[in-house]
């Protein structure tokens, strides 16, 4: 029986108003502390039964063909799972509709961007946009509508002492002097930031609809607010984007929609 009323992941919808756009109505999924080790054993059992539970048969024909590890395997199968329940906590705010996760298809763009299908697209107008992420010890992804055109995009990463080679690689001077407090404030608080920006640029990347993010030196920090935790990326010749950023236990995340601006 596919689990109709269970969700997978912990999941929260809130409004999205980022200066000089329309408000969005997000759904955010997390999963914390992957069960991996569990889904590693008894020699695969638990992962054919999430993914009997909770994917579509075409899915489950990409699934059998992944010529992947098993961790990286998990993370495709609990990026799934947490995209499918924003996808349903969605449909039942906008349109009263229960789905359960098999009857919703992810699939990939050639660009790499995941996006909704299914059958649920002949009784329903419109189509939610979706953005995946996951790296050590947390899985997130987020539904929205955005009836203008836009993308959404989301990143998360663990907070940690960042190595040399990442400041030095994604970040110029310039984008570093503007991580909040670090003067004053202990080292934590700087690697926290550091990272705040680092999925700042990878989520407003997706947002912009490549599915591929840029390479994150062509994309510049300009700005950032701590009190809000909204984070200013400029892409190269192009404007300003805002992404609104967040701490989850030992994680952070970033949160972007690309919208038309309001006249």
């Amino acid at each position: 029986m596919e689990p109709l009323h269970h969700c997978f992941a912990a999941v929260q919808s809130f409004d999205l108003a980022l200066p000089a756009t329309n408000t969005v109505r997000v759904s955010l999924s997390t999963i914390l502390d992957l069960p991996t080790r569990r889904l590693e054993s008894s020699f695969g059992a638990w992962r054919k039964s999430l993914a009997l539970l909770i994917l579509s048969p075409p899915e489950r024909e990409e699934w059998m063909g992944l010529k992947v590890s098993v961790p990286r395997e998990i993370q495709w199968l609990l990026g799934r799972a947490a995209a499918k329940d924003a996808l349903r906590a969605y449909f039942r705010e906008k349109a009263d509709r229960w789905f359960a996760p098999a009857e919703l298809m992810i699939r990939n763009e050639g660009t790499g961007r995941p996006v909704v299908s299914g059958g649920w697209r002949t009784e329903l107008p419109g189509r939610p946009e979706i953005s995946i992420s996951h790296t050590d010890g947390m899985v997130v992804a987020i539904a929205a509508g955005t009836d203008d055109g836009g993308h959404v995009g989301v990143d998360t990463e663990k907070v940690r002492t960042p190595s040399q080679d990442l400041l030095d690689g994604a970040f110029a001077g310039a984008e570093l002097a503007l991580l909040p407090g670090c003067a004053q404030e202990p080292e934590p608080w700087r690697s926290e930031w550091v990272f705040r920006f680092w999925c700042a640029k990878e989520a407003v990347a997706k947002a912009l609809g490549s599915g591929v993010p840029l390479d994150p030196v062509q994309l510049a920090v300009s700005r950032a607010d701590a009190r809000s935790g909204l984070v200013a990326v400029r892409p190269p010749g192009g404007d300003e984007a805002l992404a609104a950023t967040f701490r989850r236990g030992r994680h952070v995340l970033a949160v972007a929609v690309s919208t038309r601006r309001r006249p």
